[in-house]
């Protein structure tokens, strides 16, 4: 959700964004155990310009998002404040206003602190940086308001003095403002408290400042790490020739078998050139590793279908130390088969979703910071990646500078030109799918494929799925992307005879069934077509007797509306989106115009909102299709 705007009514100064540009190998974390102890600073903090000039953390590689909230308005009940303007100025700077002397329960009050634009807040610190002179006794507490009341945060008395030179502290106030809403109510106070004779003391302050951290969302969604089937080699153990990248024994050529010290043709002493042929000696027919050779020689790309991951379009430019999205795409864009394989530490064994395969140990990756729908704030380096999605990221999110070309579909039986419309559609009612595929598997999301955390839709019924997999599981990103030859060509993303890389059973022509062509072409008519992999083809594409309670989408007690719209030439393309939607359900219909009439929304609805639920578990469509006003149909019930 979007920050809550404050009711504060002065104008808001400019706020100060951080962010490191120093690449990492995990997230920074916010600190682990909240404290409401000061921290003293007694070397005065750096000053910041009284106009301070945000430094956007924007996309690329960085921390988690911090702003610096600055006290903005204040007043003073113990009379006039001298040099107002110097505990106001947006800075810690050593110049200080003062106000006194103070009487007993006297305040002076921050009435205003700088909005947050951070959409979730997972840490809060409060810094205030003054002295006090004239103070004998009596108590002066440090608090603060979320909206909801005063707090304390920190009381000065006879076992605690207050600072009697300037000073910065600064107290952890994580457990107060735990929301925008909280922090743009935020106020600050200093008051005091009566005990015994008045006090006549008088209050210097340079300035407050709240400082506030984005929520680590990453870590709070991504899924728990599952038990692998088998447990991974013991690090201690030297591999053996079952791991000829990493084996090395002194007594072996290893390392003579992509590398030449005399008589090298390649960059870093490689045997041959290009370097996808120092992969190929091995990995090729009759060879001692897995033949992927056929998936990048045996299909070619063109400017708008893509079979295959081409290796060999580009020479010599991975580099070692690749670290930036335009190392990835623009001019630089590239894959060559260091961006996924450490050709000295990949192995192989068992792994499960979402973590790396072992044939991808210790290759480079990056994890997006997902704090709100959309595409993330920006993405942490990670030189050694944990999960799947993190390698694919650095090339296919908006990490990267993403490509713009029109992408062919396949309509069931032969290629369509401008196949994916969502993606290139002109239409204002249809909203549009996103190359940027860190922004469709957010988390944030109402729905998605579960790639990066568990779907959101956990009713689904256990009959709706493939033996196993049900509405819990994780996938790979290569559990749809993978070679459809594998027994030949091997397993991975290597190349496909199916546009876009898909996996599945080749037929009609050489393609599959699965379809990215809308209403009114021909239907997915075979068991074998990519979604089956995990939905159950009954269920879904013929709607066979008994399977009603396989789906959510039925009318009365037993009509199962999945299977009644593709025997009428719906496509699962037509009414959802493949990787993620900001509708429940993956729902984001294909808007058409023809056949029939199209596919298209009622006034006043786009391609996502012609979906909507309602109360008591039921749902309408407003939209137009095949000619039929489904705003007059019957309502639909889904658990």
């Amino acid at each position: 959700m979007p920050p809550v705007a404050s009711t504060a009514t002065p104008a808001k100064p400019t706020v100060i964004l951080t962010a490191s540009a120093t690449p990492t190998g995990t997230p920074v974390s916010p600190t682990a155990t909240p404290t409401m102890f000061a921290t003293r600073t007694t070397t005065p903090t750096p000053s910041a310009t009284p106009t301070a000039t945000p430094t956007p953390s924007g996309i690329g590689i960085g921390i988690p998002g911090t702003e610096s909230l600055w006290g903005t308005a204040q007043n003073c009940t113990a009379g006039t404040i001298n040099n107002p303007g110097d505990s106001t100025d947006l800075a810690f700077n050593d110049r200080v206003a003062l106000c006194g002397p103070f009487g007993d329960e006297g305040s002076w009050i921050y009435t205003a602190i700088q909005d947050t634009t951070l959409p979730a807040i997972a840490q809060a610190t409060l810094e205030v940086r003054f002295y006090v002179s004239g103070w004998s006794a009596d108590p002066i507490n440090v608090e603060v308001n979320d909206g909801s009341g005063w707090q304390t945060v920190i009381t000065f008395g006879k076992n605690n003095a207050p600072p009697d030179t300037l000073q910065t502290l600064t107290y952890d106030v994580s457990s107060i403002f735990t929301t925008p809403r909280e922090v743009n109510a935020a106020r600050i106070r200093f008051v005091g408290g009566k005990r015994g004779s008045a006090d006549r003391y008088t209050l210097y302050i340079d300035e407050v400042r709240l400082n506030v951290l984005d929520v680590i969302s990453l870590p709070r969604f991504l899924p728990p790490v599952p038990t692998p089937t088998a447990p991974p080699p013991d690090p201690t153990i030297v591999p053996g020739p079952a791991d000829p990248h990493a084996y090395d024994a002194a007594t072996t050529d290893s390392c003579a078998g992509c590398h030449r010290t005399h008589t090298a043709s390649g960059i870093v002493l490689r045997q041959m050139w290009p370097e996808e042929n120092v992969c190929f000696s091995c990995h090729t027919s009759g060879a001692s590793g897995t033949d992927v050779q056929p998936a990048f020689t045996s299909y070619a790309n063109t400017t708008t279908r893509f079979f295959k991951h081409d290796v060999a379009a580009t020479n010599g430019v991975h580099r070692v130390g690749q670290t930036a999205g335009t190392d990835f795409g623009g001019a630089n864009r590239h894959v060559e088969c260091e961006d996924c394989h450490e050709p000295h530490e990949a192995t192989r064994g068992p792994a499960s979703a979402p973590m790396l395969q072992r044939v991808m140990n210790l290759v480079s990756g990056v994890e997006p910071a997902w704090a709100a729908p959309g595409a993330p704030a920006f993405f942490t380096w990670l030189p050694q990646a944990e999960r799947e999605y993190q390698v694919c990221f650095k090339c296919h999110s908006s990490f990267t500078t993403l490509p713009t070309y029109t992408p062919d579909g396949w309509d069931g039986s032969s290629y369509v030109t401008d196949g994916l419309r969502k993606l290139t559609s002109t239409d204002p009612n249809q909203v549009p799918d996103s190359r940027d595929l860190a922004q469709e598997f957010n988390p944030y999301n109402d729905s998605f494929h579960p790639v990066a955390a568990q779907g959101q839709n956990q009713s689904m019924p256990a009959g709706g799925f493939v033996a196993g997999w049900s509405q819990t599981s994780l996938v790979y990103c290569t559990d749809c992307h993978s070679n459809a030859n594998s027994a030949t060509e091997g397993e991975g993303p290597h190349g496909s005879p199916l546009v876009h890389l898909l996996v599945g059973a080749p037929n009609n022509g050489g393609q599959q069934d699965y379809t990215t062509q809308g209403v009114g072409t021909a239907n997915n008519t075979s068991d074998q077509a990519l979604c089956f992999k995990c939905h159950d083809a009954a269920t879904y594409l013929t709607g066979a007797a008994g399977t009603a309670s396989n789906t959510n989408f039925i009318k009365g007690a037993n009509r199962n509306l999945h299977g009644y719209h593709m025997a009428r030439d719906a496509t699962c393309y037509a009414c959802h989106d493949t990787h993620g939607s900001e509708q429940q359900h993956l729902i984001n219909f294909e808007l058409t115009t023809a056949p029939d009439g199209g596919l298209q929304p009622a006034v006043g609805y786009d391609s996502q909102s012609a979906w909507f639920p309602i109360s008591g578990g039921w749902f309408r469509c407003a939209l137009t299709c095949h000619g039929t006003n489904h705003t007059v149909i019957n309502l639909y019930r889904y658990p």
